[in-house]
């Protein structure tokens, strides 16, 4: 095996272990937080924003390791990774859960955009599409094994064993970070452009931003603390959704090209709103099932936010304006579930999906004024920073 291939086959062993793991958090969270924490709206909310602070602290973390060598910086930020899952199968309570909650929130928001850049340094320029997609499979099929992990072991296991084990294989990760051929790159920082003439793109990533937080924290929280959907449920839930992702992810790229941006978003926020008004009126947990499933398919419609801005920014903006995107996805993460948490709790969770319906109408109406000229070539090696703001949680 040369060297190149060596090195990008323990990359990928790092990038299956961090997708192995996501696929057991994202199925069993919600019940492991309801049935042994005993988890209320308020403490998800403040957990929730809690957990994203790293996220929006993205340049301080940068500026933090922007002089030491990518790999090993990868490699350590995989090991506090597993370590808050880890941490996960001791803890009984909230504050503990936060912490631990923080602790793997810090290991990703660090790993994450070094991986990026590890991944592209080591391709040739006119291959780098491809490395990338070949990471995305393996994250994807890796996401897919851990999900089938929590189908079939959870209940006999127990909570603490599946993030035990979720935790050890993300550690794990490290050991292929570790192993590579020690290099001398350095994660550089990324500058944010803030410009009228992208209003309409930042106004959309914004509202965006509170679309994930209040579906993401909340809709699986809602069919587990009020409907009593249990574990296998949601890991069949999870299931459904990322091998629709991984199907029909390339032909909602194709509708994309073919009929357009707005046309993408204007059926992304219709079915959103819809979605929304759902959860905010019916109860009864099949219909919300099912309009779960709905809602994860046609996010795949929101790739089409980047593709806008890769055609209308000069490309020397793109990515500092991408980061910026990044930045208010986190201001949204931020506020939203606390603001969600406490809502349900004075009101029932409805309020918050009726939010969610007059943000869907909003983005709806600002998308009806995007207008693409296609005049610009992107240089690939930004692909990396619209590769960030699709798969950041």
């Amino acid at each position: 095996m040369n060297r190149k291939r060596r090195n990008f086959t323990l990359f990928a062993v790092g990038v299956f272990c961090t997708s192995f793991t996501f696929g057991i958090h994202f199925s069993v969270f919600n019940n492991f937080a309801v049935e042994r924490i005993g988890l209320q709206p308020q403490h998800l909310g403040v957990l929730e924003s809690i957990r994203e602070v790293p996220g929006l602290l993205g340049a301080l973390i940068g500026g933090l390791i922007a002089r030491r060598p990518e790999t090993r910086m990868a490699g350590l930020s995989l090991l506090l990774f597993g370590a808050g899952f880890i941490g996960y199968s001791q803890i009984s309570t909230v504050p503990l859960l936060i912490l631990c909650s923080f602790v793997w929130s810090v290991g990703f928001h660090t790993w994450y955009p070094l991986a990026d850049g590890i991944n592209l340094r080591m391709a040739d320029a006119q291959e780098r599409g491809r490395r990338l997609g070949q990471v995305r499979s393996v994250g994807a099929v890796a996401t897919l094994l851990g999900i089938g992990t929590v189908y079939l072991l959870a209940r006999p296991l127990g909570y603490p064993t599946m993030y035990a084990l979720a935790g050890a294989v993300g550690a794990a990760g490290a050991l292929g970070l570790f192993a590579m051929d020690r290099d001398h790159s350095h994660h550089t920082l990324d500058r944010f452009i803030l410009k009228r003439r992208y209003g309409l793109f930042y106004a959309l990533h914004l509202l965006d931003g509170c679309r994930r937080q209040i579906f993401g924290t909340f809709a699986v929280f809602t069919l587990v603390r009020v409907y009593h959907v249990g574990v296998q449920q949601v890991a069949v839930l999870a299931l459904i959704n990322s091998s629709l992702s991984f199907l029909f992810g390339p032909y909602v790229g194709r509708f994309i090209d073919r009929f357009g941006e707005r046309t993408a978003l204007t059926i992304n926020y219709v079915e959103m709103g819809l979605v929304f008004l759902g959860f905010a009126t019916l109860h009864t947990p099949v219909a919300l099932c099912a309009l779960y499933v709905v809602d994860s398919f046609f996010f795949l419609l929101s790739m089409s936010l980047n593709t806008y801005i890769s055609k209308i920014a000069d490309p020397g903006d793109l990515r500092p304006t991408l980061s910026m995107a990044v930045t208010m996805n986190h201001i949204a993460a931020v506020i939203m579930p606390l603001l969600g948490g406490y809502l349900w709790m004075a009101t029932g969770y409805e309020t918050i999906f009726s939010i969610g319906v007059g943000l869907s109408v909003v983005a709806l109406v600002i998308a009806q004024g995007l207008r693409v000229h296609p005049l610009k070539t992107v240089v690939s090696h930004e692909s990396r920073v619209v590769s960030q703001i699709d798969k950041d949680p």
